[in-house]
């Protein structure tokens, strides 16, 4: 059981919310990369790994360091423990937090010229953190669990608009869904209902916000 214990606690960190979008732009762009080397020099080559390494990092700016900065200058403010902030009352204030910064790493992939289908990764972190917030008034949830769902549910909408066969990747993220949100509950964080909440929250927004945000991202 203690190894159980300290493996869930593993998986909770490796797999925070808030890494999801960062590992997913790695993806998409390592493969972009990889695709493009073929027609590009050497020169070429090294010029777009260098705009990928930057933009990869100022998502994680965005997405990562402002965030957290952030949730720890307001628990230093109001004086809340890390026990505290997983009450649901104190949970509100670090979703908005997060959503602010989401919606500035927006728009400066919209002001960079990031395509659409880059941009909808944001875009579905963004209808989650807000679809969470909205759902805490009432009942807490576990956003690991969202998070992790939201990669199945981000990967599904992406496999319909480009018609492709995510099999195998969909068999990955089902295993690091199933993972995480286990973790969760062995860890006493979160209860079945508040992980199973999570869970179909991540898996509708994402997959919804993908399909339809090349709508209205200019």
């Amino acid at each position: 059981m203690k190894s159980m214990i300290i493996l869930s606690r593993v998986l909770s960190t490796l797999f925070r919310p808030s890494y999801y979008p960062t590992l997913c732009f790695i993806v998409v762009l390592s493969l972009t990369m990889t695709t493009a080397t073929g027609y590009l020099g050497l020169a070429q080559r090294l010029l777009l790994l260098r705009s990928i390494v930057l933009i990869v990092l100022m998502v994680a700016f965005f997405t990562i360091l402002i965030p957290h900065l952030g949730v720890m200058l307001y628990c230093r403010i109001a004086h809340l423990s890390r026990m505290q902030l997983r009450q649901q009352r104190y949970r509100v204030i670090p979703y908005f937090i997060n959503i602010a910064c989401y919606i500035m790493c927006l728009e400066w992939l919209i002001y960079i010229g990031m395509p659409r289908n880059v941009c909808c990764i944001i875009v579905a972190s963004l209808a989650l953190q807000i679809a969470c917030t909205a759902i805490n008034i009432w009942h807490k949830v576990s956003m690991h669990s969202a998070a992790a769902a939201g990669m199945t549910g981000s990967l599904l909408a992406y496999a319909y608009i480009y018609q492709f066969n995510p099999m195998w990747w969909l068999c990955l993220t089902l295993l690091v869904w199933g993972a995480v949100a286990t973790s969760r509950i062995l860890l006493r964080i979160h209860s079945l209902g508040q992980v199973l909440t999570g869970s179909l929250i991540g898996l509708i927004a994402t997959y919804v916000s993908i399909l339809y945000s090349t709508m209205w991202i200019n």
